[in-house]
């Protein structure tokens, strides 16, 4: 099993940790977070970004491709490359998560 693999596998299995404690008010960005600290820590603005393409994930019934055009539409960008390819990341990995579980 390869490093995201396994980061995958850890990932899912908080996940399920969390869901079956459904009185928890943690994000699931936090949750996340918590398997890939202490590589990847997201700034306010990263956040902002991730939070904005999960609801275009949903607003976009479940298409990748839609929630990224509608942030890369935007000329407000801010984020760095390195920031941005961070944020991708986690975002793809919670993209994955949710594949996962319809």
């Amino acid at each position: 099993m390869n490093e995201v693999e396994q980061k995958l596998v850890d990932i899912k299995f908080i996940l399920d940790m969390y869901n079956a404690r459904a009185d928890t008010s943690e994000s699931t960005l936090d949750k996340i977070q918590k398997v890939l600290i202490p590589k990847t820590q997201l700034n306010d603005n990263q956040k902002e970004m991730f939070t904005r393409l999960v609801n275009n994930y949903s607003w976009f019934g479940s298409l990748v491709d839609h929630a990224l055009y509608d942030y890369l539409s935007d000329s407000e960008r801010t984020l760095s490359n390195k920031e941005f390819a961070q944020v991708l990341e986690i975002f793809s990995l919670w993209v994955m998560e949710q594949e996962g579980t319809e």
